[in-house]
């Protein structure tokens, strides 16, 4: 039988990997871990990979079961939906594996400079309605924050089924000191024969909302931006 949001809720309380942090202190200019995730709760090396507005966090986990000597943490503000990959987490004992629910807004509350390395956006909201681009995540106004905690030459991967995200997503990056590494209009295609096999593996895990697409004849398109080594903002 499927559970309820309820009871994922509240199963989620009962997982050592999973992290709820009262979302009004942390907007109230509070922060939470902000230093400490590699070393004190993940115990691995750092910096370590986020991916946020995870959803299922198939590849978060396809991540941390690839390298159990860094950390990762899984983000989104809607806890049942990465209450399956906590529950993973628990039994296959993947300690290298962290979940946070937290507003994406708020994301430097969470994580301090130097602390995050690469970072994967994968089917995020396009937002297409939001043109100051408060809301979407690969809006400049979000690489910046995001630049705050990355290391230098730390990647932005973005994954998407969407048309207008693939295209903003090749337009912006420079406003917020990224240059674009990688560009592929369809991951599902042969790509190149020199595209890194790891990265190559990583793009083939399938979400749930990709797998969706794909039934319905959709694309599936990659961008991958660079933190610029004397990003300071």
């Amino acid at each position: 039988m499927r559970r309820s949001k309820t009871l994922r809720w509240q199963e989620n309380r009962t997982f050592s990997c999973v992290h709820q942090p009262p979302v009004a202190e942390i907007a109230a200019a509070g922060s939470y871990n902000r230093g400490r995730w590699a070393e004190e709760i993940l115990h691995t090396r750092g910096p370590i990979t986020l991916e946020l507005g995870c959803g299922g966090a198939e590849t978060t986990l396809a991540l941390a079961r690839r390298d159990p000597t860094r950390g990762f943490v899984g983000v989104d503000i809607k806890g049942h939906r990465f209450w399956h990959a906590a529950k993973t987490v628990e039994v296959e004992g993947l300690g290298n594996v962290a979940f946070l629910r937290a507003r994406i807004e708020y994301i430097d509350h969470y994580f301090g400079p130097g602390e995050v390395g690469d970072i994967w956006l994968t089917f995020s909201d396009p937002q297409p309605k939001n043109t100051k681009g408060t809301k979407r995540l690969t809006s400049p106004i979000f690489l910046r924050r995001y630049a705050r905690m990355q290391v230098p030459k730390a990647r932005v991967h973005i994954k998407t089924d969407s048309d207008d995200l693939f295209a903003l997503a090749q337009k912006e990056p420079p406003e917020a000191g990224y240059e674009i590494t990688r560009i592929v209009a369809d991951i599902h295609a042969p790509l190149p024969t020199n595209f890194p096999a790891d990265l190559a593996e990583i793009l083939s895990v399938k979400t749930r909302y990709e797998r969706k697409w794909l039934a319905r004849g959709k694309r599936i398109h990659y961008v991958q931006l660079m933190r610029s080594p004397v990003n300071d903002q």
